[in-house]
């Protein structure tokens, strides 16, 4: 798709690569908001979260989580934000999903506050209402996604986590 600046830099490889695999790339932004901005992108040309099969959507949470372990040992980041900005009004510079993860640090400079709005209680209950009936389908899946592992542990033995303290599963993913 030449009308996108994401396929196109996708296509040509022109990006500071720091991973890749058959669904995602990983690369910095090149017009970053912090140093050490990066952009997960889907290989696929989406606009919208909603676009993505199941096993590319599982993917690119997983290499987030990874990528911001990344900033957080790498780049001594104290926290991390993970932004999409999906759709028309959500804000999205290109017309390619991307999700953005930005390492923080105390006084950085960024501010991702908002004023909250005071729904009254009628409000909500109407707001629940239009929602709820359409949360059903979460955690139903035609088929089971397969757990997909990190380069390099597709050999290790896994744990069993029932039995584990929850302290030492913290361990296996830092921070």
């Amino acid at each position: 798709m030449s009308e996108c600046r994401i396929c196109e830099i996708l296509e040509k490889k022109q990006a500071k690569i720091l991973y890749e695999d058959e669904a995602v790339i990983v690369v910095l932004a090149d017009e970053p908001t912090i140093f050490g901005h990066v952009w997960i992108i889907p290989k696929k040309h989406v606009r919208t979260l909603e676009e993505l099969d199941d096993k590319t959507t599982q993917q690119l949470f997983y290499v987030a989580s990874y990528t911001a372990s990344a900033l957080f040992e790498g780049l001594g980041a104290e926290g991390t934000n993970i932004i999409i900005c999906n759709g028309n009004n959500s804000n999205q510079k290109f017309p390619h999903l991307i999700v953005d993860v930005l390492p923080r640090k105390n006084n950085d400079g960024i501010d991702t506050k908002w004023e909250p709005k005071r729904p009254d209680e009628e409000q909500m209950k109407e707001t629940m209402k239009k929602i709820k009936d359409k949360t059903d389908m979460i955690g139903h899946t035609p088929e089971p996604i397969p757990q997909i592992k990190p380069p390099g542990e597709e050999d290790k033995e896994e744990m069993d986590y029932e039995e584990e303290n929850y302290l030492v599963r913290q361990l296996t993913k830092i921070p």
